[in-house]
């Protein structure tokens, strides 16, 4: 479910209704009809005022605001392109759908946007009154291209050329044809979604250095505990550039900061104490209060010091992680990355660590899957 809601989001949807479940899976027909572990027969249900608070923050950002968009896409009532917009997304290049009554006295204008380059689906029907149109905005020094499924990756690598960027994402490490970026305008404040599309456990985390044209601070806001927390990004002239690491299945959201600059060349950002959960006690595979399996996980962490942000680093969990620190409930994973900041949690000396997990909803409907902590090395 994260994975399309992120996949809506990312794309502007702003008003999201989740349903087309049961409320009871007890018979053949509900539990047979359609998934059954959605909705209330999910792991996740009793954690859905986060996912809910997800949905809410992610739906506010995309309301009332504006994109960045480097061209137009053009569509119809009955016809919108998809095949030729791929290379678009692939390459994190936004665009907007217009329709013809957008073009108007060769110019493409609508809602405050101005736009001089226009990419038309060869399929689509081309009228005498809307050929007119077009050739009236080229002669107003507008580009339309016509593009296929054979010529779109050619055309866009020609058009990305002669195109400035706001942003750009040069990738280091996993396959960038799985990343969607957006930048909104919102509030005077410009933020950026960052949508790592690959399946939940594909191992495609993306690794690169984004460059955008600000010099003011930024900072990853948090779509689940609306945190805001800075990271360095390193000046140059006319922008910055920021390393960033984008998990699959996982939305990134960067904020700028409306007055404060980025970090100078001098600054070293501070490295946070890691602490990986290895060494702990398991008990026996037990069933919660819904049915699900589930394991208890205990440990005592001890610090000589607290000086550095803590962060709490699981081996794959299967499915669902639950992490106490000192009895009290601290964050609730549902997706890669497996870690937490626990600084606010821990004291000098020893900690109580408990980290509660809970199997898939297949082992209750379906084929038996793997429960628990999974040690990969």
């Amino acid at each position: 479910m994260l994975w399309y809601l992120n996949f809506l989001f990312v794309r502007g949807v702003n008003l999201v209704f989740p349903h087309g479940f049961y409320y009871s899976v007890r018979t053949p027909l509900q539990y047979s009809e359609r998934p059954p572990d959605v909705g209330p027969n999910n792991i996740w249900w009793e954690d859905y005022s986060a996912v809910s608070s997800y949905i809410s923050r992610l739906s506010y950002l995309n309301t009332d605001c504006r994109n960045s968009p480097l061209c137009a896409v053009l569509c119809s009532w009955s016809h919108m392109p998809y095949k030729i917009v791929k290379p678009l997304y692939e390459n994190q290049f936004p665009f907007n759908y217009i329709t013809e009554e957008m073009i108007d006295n060769g110019k493409i204008e609508s809602n405050g946007y101005k736009y001089d380059t226009l990419l038309i689906d060869n399929e689509m029907e081309i009228n005498d009154a809307l050929r007119s149109k077009l050739d009236l905005f080229s002669a107003n020094k507008g580009r339309v291209l016509f593009l296929d499924d054979d010529n779109c990756e050619e055309y866009f690598s020609v058009l990305d050329k002669n195109t400035k960027r706001d942003f750009f994402f040069l990738a280091q490490k996993g396959d960038k044809s799985f990343l969607r970026i957006e930048k909104l305008i919102k509030e005077d404040c410009a933020v950026y979604l960052l949508g790592n599309e690959s399946a939940p456990r594909s191992g495609n985390t993306i690794t690169g250095e984004l460059t955008v044209n600000s010099s003011r601070r930024i900072y990853r806001a948090d779509g689940f505990s609306g945190q805001f927390i800075p990271i360095f990004s390193k000046p140059f002239e006319g922008g910055s550039k920021i390393s960033l690491s984008i998990p699959p299945c996982r939305l990134m959201i960067l904020v700028e900061s409306i007055n404060e600059v980025a970090y100078d060349d001098n600054y070293k950002e501070p490295e946070p104490l890691c602490i990986r959960f290895a060494d702990y006690d398991e008990a026996e595979a037990s069933l919660d209060k819904n049915g699900f399996p589930e394991r208890l996980y205990t440990a005592n962490l001890h610090l000589a010091d607290r000086d550095s942000r803590i962060v709490l680093t699981l081996p794959e969990v299967r499915d669902k992680a639950k992490i106490y620190i000192n009895n009290i409930h601290v964050d609730t994973l549902l997706l890669p990355p497996w870690e937490t900041d626990i600084t606010d949690f821990v004291y000098r000396g020893d900690n109580s660590v408990q980290v509660r997990v809970t199997g898939s909803a297949a082992n209750r409907f379906g084929e038996k899957t793997p429960v628990g902590l999974i040690k990969n090395d």
